[in-house]
């Protein structure tokens, strides 16, 4: 059964649906008062809801049965501060793929050497909530806003952050992978972060990795990354 989603959802009471998910569900699949859905907050809590209100923009839900609960969905925590590419378009795909796959937070990382400067949040964030439904998951990945190098890399002073890169004495990824952390992993644009911003890394803590012997273009890479993860968690359940 398809599920839906509403953010800062409240148990027993009435929850409004934004704009997007009520065109879809009284447009596109022409429900109407009184039927049941079930809806997620993303945050591992699936509940049945009866509509109440609906209009063609404005669907409200009175959630009226806790159908799932889940505390988590790995083993492990995965937030990847990821250079957006110059063509969104692999960004984007990037995202989907990630989520569907297994990623708690994504970070758009703006470097030195980033060909692109701004993204629409908003968009990406609709993005990993369509892969997030298809993928049947109950966890919606928080999108962060564009974020400087170095202040992520000073917001994260201490926390071992694995900063992926083509040059210099690096460990295998597959070496660092810690389930029971919280593992942050810098992923940089075309041409790889600058050496300030290695350096400035690992003055920071962060500890350099690599992802292999080949060269991946940017979304390739976070794909890989999450993947990774994910099997490992898979093998060790």
């Amino acid at each position: 059964m398809e599920f839906f989603y509403c953010k800062n959802l409240v148990f027993e009471a009435e929850n409004l649906l934004d704009e997007n998910e009520s065109i879809h569900l009284i447009q596109v699949l022409r429900k109407k008062i009184g039927d049941t859905i079930q809806v997620t907050d993303g945050k591992g809590q699936l509940f049945e809801a009866i509509i109440t209100k609906a209009s063609s923009k404005k669907c409200s839900i009175f959630t009226n049965s806790l159908l799932k609960k889940v505390a988590n969905e790995f083993s492990y925590e995965l937030h990847m501060a990821i250079a957006p590419t110059k063509n969104i378009d692999r960004f984007e795909f990037f995202v989907e793929k990630a989520t569907e796959i297994g990623v708690h937070s994504i970070t758009p990382l703006l470097c030195e050497k980033s060909e692109r400067k701004v993204i629409n949040q908003l968009r990406i964030e609709r993005i990993a909530l369509s892969a997030m439904k298809q993928s049947g998951s109950l966890f919606l990945p928080e999108i962060k806003s564009l974020t400087k190098f170095a202040a992520f890399v000073e917001l994260h002073k201490g926390k071992r952050p694995l900063i992926c890169t083509c040059s210099g004495e690096r460990t295998l990824l597959q070496d660092t992978i810690d389930l029971k952390s919280n593992n942050i992993l810098l992923i940089g644009p075309e041409g790889d972060f600058s050496a300030k911003e290695i350096e400035l890394s690992k003055a920071a803590g962060a500890l350099p990795i690599s992802l292999g012997d080949k060269r991946m273009r940017v979304e390739t890479a976070g794909i890989y990354v999450a993947s990774i993860f994910n099997m490992v968690h898979q093998k060790n359940q």
